[in-house]
């Protein structure tokens, strides 16, 4: 097993830093799968038990310069979980850094080692490196059926949400009269977010957003041709789910790279399925109705 990135670009480290920050708000750890093409983020949480599911796939070949791995079996893969504080708090120390290689080591146990090669301070002066050991745990061949690509269930309406920084100011004075946050829609464009607590209720509208087109987002899911709206049900006709808001305002607080459009899908009373459009990465999330926790 090997595995080795290398980051020459300050963008790119930077990127690679705001998505690593963004899903340690989000959950305290996470798995992180390697293959010869992509890194991948995910949270497979338990859905019956109130779980949220994040997934999160980069292409290597849009932020890594050079890129080195061998995996597990013949799938050649590896899954490791790791301590995403720990991992964003290596990266922050090289938001200016000249180099950034990351792989995977043994030391007293299996790490992730993050060496960080900062600029000279002067001409005269060599470049200083910082190495960071992120301690890891292999998960097992046995276990990565687990951490599957979840499926897009099928859902009553799709929309491209108001811009991120208007739902994030919505969402975060709602969150504080109540957690229960239930969004409606239907078919038309038409976003009704309601809460209410025993001293007041709240309805926030938003109108003619477009519906998402699955054949624009790129999406690899079979299921997403079932976007095209039925033509035996009601466009008006809304449909609800209702869940905590609290994690809906983790989700949006967590996106920190440029969101060029983000999906919602509503499956009526089981749970909202997200997706970030970006062109570097692709990321979906999907939080379980509050009657589901």
């Amino acid at each position: 097993m090997r595995f080795k990135a290398t980051l020459v670009d300050i963008n790119s480290i930077s990127f690679l830093s705001k998505v690593v920050l963004g899903v340690a708000k989000l959950s305290k750890s996470c798995v992180i799968r390697l293959t010869a093409t992509k890194i991948y983020f995910i949270l497979a949480q338990n859905q019956l038990h109130g779980g949220t599911n994040l997934w999160c796939e980069l292409p290597q070949i849009n932020f890594c310069s050079g890129y080195e791995f061998s995996g597990h079996t013949d799938r050649n893969e590896t899954y490791m979980e790791v301590a995403m504080d720990l991992f964003g708090h290596a990266l922050k120390s090289a938001h200016q850094a000249q180099t950034l290689r990351i792989k995977l080591t043994q030391k007293a146990t299996a790490c992730l080692t993050l060496e960080v090669v900062q600029p000279t301070l002067s001409i005269n002066s060599s470049s200083r490196t910082v190495i960071h050991d992120i301690p890891i745990k292999i998960i097992p061949s046995r276990l990565w059926d687990e951490y599957k690509e979840p499926d897009i269930p099928e859902f009553e309406v799709s929309l491209y949400l108001p811009p991120l920084k208007i739902m994030k100011t919505v969402i975060e004075r709602l969150k504080n009269i109540s957690n229960a946050l239930c969004l409606s829609a239907n078919q038309k464009g038409d976003l009704v977010l309601k809460i209410k607590s025993e001293m007041a209720a709240v309805s926030v509208s938003f109108k003619d957003l477009m519906q998402a087109n699955w054949k624009e987002t790129g999406s690899s899911q079979s299921q997403g041709s079932m976007i095209q709206p039925s033509s035996n049900r009601n466009a008006s006709k809304f449909f609800e789910v209702t869940i905590d808001n609290k994690r809906l305002h983790a989700f949006l607080s967590s996106i920190q790279i440029p969101a060029d459009k983000i999906v919602c899908n509503i499956i009526a009373n089981e749970a909202i399925q997200m997706f970030v459009i970006n062109d570097q990465l692709s990321l979906q999330y999907t939080i379980p109705a509050q009657n589901i926790i």
